[in-house]
Order: C-alpha cells, then sequence, then structure tokens
C-alpha cells in the first residue's frame, strides 16, 4: 500500500490530487476554539527575537487522560497576555492560517465548506465523506461580565482559565454564556446547503468520557459523525460493517415465520410480532449509535480519535477487494440470497413458495432498496460494477484526510490495504504521524506516485 502525507494547508493543498481520484474521505477537523496546534510564525520584527509572549499557557499543557485541555484565542486580541498578536518586544506580528482560532464561528463554518468543497472536487461520484465533529459551550471570560462572551471560551467542560478577552461571538447567532453552540449541527447544515448529502448522523457514545466538574447539566460522553455523499446514489458496503444479531432474535423470528407455522404478520411487523430483523450475510444493517472507547495517543499532546471510527467508515465506504484499474469503479460484493414469502410475492411468487434464492451485488449505489427484508443470505465473491473489458486485476482504493493529525485515518486506511492521502499544516505531526504509520503498520513503504 501507499501513503502519502501532504504539509500544508487543507484549503489549498488539495490542488494537486485529481477530480474523482478519492473513494472516501474519514476526517476531524479542529474543533472550533478548542486548543492552538502551533502553526504560528512571526513576520517582521527582530528575527532574533525569542517573541516570549508566544509561551504556551497552563491550559494548553496535556493532562492525565493525554489531551490538552483548550488553547486561548488571543491571536486576535493584543492585550490577553498569553498570544498576542504582536509581539511586545519587537513588533513582529504574528501570523496563524490554522483552522479552529477564527474570531467568530462564521468564519469557522466558512473556512470548513471551503475545505470540504475542496474534497467534493476529488471525490468520485460515488464516494463518501465521514465527518467527526465535537460540540463547545460559552461561557464568560474571568473577569468579563456575564454577558460578555468570547470565542475562546469555549470549552468541554465549561472552564475560564486561559482566555482570551474582547474577541465576541456573532450577534446575530443569539448565544448566550453557557449556552451549548451547537457547532456539529451548523456545519452539517452549512454542507447541505453547498450541496452535500446529510445521509447519516451517527451517534459516538464514549463509555468512557473526559469528566466535567459540572452540576448543572448531564456530562458530555458523546460526538457526532456526519455521513455526507455527492449525490443520493453512491457506494456503501452494508455487509462490511454489519452487526451480529442477537440469537434470541433469530429464534424468535424463525418461530414466527411462515415456513414454521408462524403468522405471516408477526414476522414482519404487525403488533401481534416483533418486527423485522435485517439479516445480511454478516448479520443486521449497522445502527446509528456506535458504542466506542476513547484512546489516545500517548505521542501527541492532542486528541486523537480512537482507530475503530475510521476502521468502520473506511469499510463502508471503500471496497475491500479494490477498484478496476481502468476506470476506478469499486468492485462489489455478489451475495445469494434466501427469498422469504414476501419477498417472493413481491417477484410473482405466493407466501408458501420460500424455497428460492436470489443474487444480487451489495453495495452498488447503496445496495438494493428491500436488502433489509428478512431472509438468509450469505457473500459468494466479488464483482466489478462497470463494464470496463479485459481492465486486469483490481487495485486498493485511497482514503483521504485533509486534518490528518496524528495519522489514526492513515494508519487504519493502511492495515485495511487502502491507498492514504493525508494533509496536515504543522510538520512536526507530519512527521509523527508518518514514524507512527512506519513502525505500527509495516506496509507504509512509498508515496503514491504523482
Amino acid at each position: 500500500m501507499t501513503t502519502r502525507i501532504i504539509t500544508g494547508d487543507a484549503r489549498t493543498a488539495m490542488a494537486d490530487i485529481p477530480d474523482g481520484s478519492i473513494q472516501c474521505c474519514v476526517t476531524s477537523p479542529p474543533y472550533f476554539g478548542l486548543r492552538d496546534y502551533g502553526t504560528a510564525t512571526w513576520e517582521g520584527g527582530d528575527p532574533a527575537c525569542d517573541h516570549a509572549k508566544e509561551r504556551r499557557p497552563r491550559s494548553e499543557r496535556p493532562d492525565a487522560h493525554g489531551f490538552g485541555t483548550r488553547a486561548v484565542l488571543a491571536a486576535q486580541d493584543a492585550g490577553s497576555g498569553a498570544y498576542r498578536s504582536t509581539c511586545g518586544k519587537c513588533g513582529a506580528v504574528r501570523v496563524d492560517t490554522q483552522i479552529g482560532l477564527e474570531p467568530t464561528m462564521a468564519e469557522y463554518i466558512a473556512n470548513l465548506v471551503a475545505v470540504f468543497r475542496e474534497v467534493r472536487r476529488a471525490l468520485r461520484d460515488d464516494g463518501t465523506l465521514w465527518l467527526n465533529l465535537g460540540d463547545s459551550y460559552v461561557s464568560s471570560p474571568r473577569g468579563n461580565k456575564p454577558g460578555d462572551l468570547s470565542t475562546s471560551s469555549l470549552t468541554n467542560p465549561e472552564r475560564q482559565d486561559g482566555v482570551a478577552r474582547g474577541s465576541t461571538l456573532n450577534a446575530g447567532m443569539g448565544l448566550k454564556p453557557k449556552d451549548l453552540m451547537m457547532v456539529p449541527a451548523r456545519v452539517a447544515l452549512a454542507l447541505q446547503d453547498d450541496g452535500w448529502w446529510l445521509r447519516s448522523k451517527i451517534v459516538w457514545h464514549k463509555p468512557n468520557p473526559m469528566p466535567e466538574s459540572v452540576t448543572d447539566r448531564p456530562t458530555n460522553s458523546y460526538e457526532e459523525v456526519f455521513l455526507l455523499t455527492k449525490r443520493a446514489r453512491y457506494y456503501y458496503d452494508a455487509d462490511a460493517i454489519a452487526e451480529p444479531v442477537a440469537g434470541q432474535s433469530v429464534e424468535r423470528n424463525n418461530d414466527q415465520h411462515p415456513r414454521n407455522g408462524g403468522s405471516p404478520h408477526a414476522a414482519h411487523g404487525s403488533s401481534q410480532g416483533n418486527g423485522r430483523i435485517q439479516t445480511k450475510a454478516t448479520g443486521r444493517n449497522a445502527r446509528n449509535v456506535w458504542t466506542i472507547t476513547t484512546a489516545p495517543y500517548a505521542a501527541a499532546h492532542f486528541a486523537t480519535f480512537p482507530p475503530e471510527i475510521p476502521r468502520r467508515c473506511i469499510l463502508a465506504g471503500t471496497s475491500e477487494r479494490g477498484q478496476c484499474p481502468a476506470c476506478g469503479a469499486p468492485w462489489t460484493r455478489v451475495v445469494e440470497r434466501e427469498s422469504n414469502w414476501q419477498e417472493r410475492k413481491a417477484l410473482g411468487g405466493t407466501a408458501g413458495n420460500v424455497g428460492a434464492s436470489v443474487t444480487y451485488q451489495n453495495g452498488v449505489h447503496g445496495g438494493r432498496v428491500n436488502h433489509d427484508l428478512q431472509g438468509t443470505s450469505r457473500f459468494i465473491g466479488w464483482s466489478p460494477s462497470c463494464a470496463c473489458v479485459d481492465a486486469g486485476e483490481p487495485v486498493p482504493q485511497t482514503v483521504l484526510d485533509p486534518f490528518s493529525g496524528a495519522g489514526t485515518t492513515g494508519l487504519v486506511a493502511d492495515r485495511l490495504g487502502r491507498h492514504y492521502i493525508g494533509i496536515e499544516l504543522n510538520p512536526e505531526y507530519v512527521a509523527l504521524s508518518e514514524s507512527r504509520i512506519r513502525n505500527d503498520a509495516p506496509l507504509f513503504a512509498t508515496e503514491i506516485p504523482a
């Protein structure tokens, strides 16, 4: 497999990625106002000056969980003391283009929309985007009046240390102290407005959430993962992330099935029965609540999302078998399914005619419409979804992460046999992620050819 990590700004660094060359994008952008990732530079002034005011504040140092708590947004406030926009010694101007430290949430959302517009260009028409975002609260900076809202007071939990003074939120958003900002929802709606299809909101439930010193609301124990697509029909391998079906459900379903003397209505969702059981080649259709423990990476001072999240996204969004080397169309699973009485009836049979089977391809533009009907199925192989003749054996598909960070998505993509392209603004993180992938996954070898 090949891995390529580009050092640069996600808004511009994707320009060299060909149109329609990416099958799947899995990413977790910097959260709004959470922390400073150390990408600022100084222009003008004395090159020999140490710019002492750039010193990292205590609130940005790692805590016991391996995460930095948050950074301040004083790049927009010359009087904050920790990160001045102008060096107090030599007059050098601090320049920082990182996403997440914008003075307003509207600018943050606009920057993310611009990034994902480039992602959409690079994605195949049947590609998918999996976007993980966390939320924030508004609080009043220490020493300010309760009505003075600071963009730097976005914390989780609502702490007030190391905040910037004077930067205010967009008044038109109606945010007040202690408000939940609904950043993920606002970003998702903005992406919808920009042309994306929002196909699912997945709840990442954390059994081991960060503790919060609050007593007037529940502790936050989840984040959101959005599944977005370029069009209504796209590649999605449901069998790759299917969930096990509980044994009791299968037994109860079999007892109620018409072939075993049960009522036809009981097996298909009437008040007399238990509802329909989704049975794929490997289990039931995946639900939109994923219970996954957090997994901090010791070498990084910032939070990395657990490998299980990109693993599920990549399995569902890319073909395990690969893609056509000529046109790039993904190969799809061929599934043989024993039809049930309702499906046979739709095909012209009768309720008692349940012994036949049908064969179909799962994954082509989201699979069959009635894929959730009752029945049994088994995976029998792979097939190209295109009409290319003598194109040769399939080749691995490519996964993109425009906010590569510690390279978790790249590590998982490599282990799953996919190509990977990552983009990261901080050169130190690029080196860290390359080392991590190389050491943890021996397949890491060369860059994707230009």
